[in-house]
């Protein structure tokens, strides 16, 4: 994961449902080490397309929630 600090990322994707993926706290420290400017978490649950609540346990500098089908556009630094 510190390797990938080196390339300066805008964007990173971090699966935290806790079952089949890390949980929050664990991606949270991976966000840390990774450093993007901006970190989203996805895969938060398998029973449910998006829960708020899991996705606001993830806590990283340049957080962002992406509700289910909600759009963002992609910009570089």
């Amino acid at each position: 994961m510190a390797t990938l600090a080196e390339r300066k990322l805008d964007y990173a994707f971090f699966p935290c449902d806790g079952r089949y993926n890390m949980d929050a706290a664990a991606a949270s420290e991976c966000a840390a080490l990774v450093g993007a400017r901006h970190s989203v978490p996805y895969h938060l649950t398998p029973e449910a397309p998006f829960d708020r609540e899991l996705a606001e346990q993830f806590q990283a500098e340049g957080r962002l929630i992406v509700a289910n089908g909600e759009e963002i556009t992609l910009s570089k630094a």
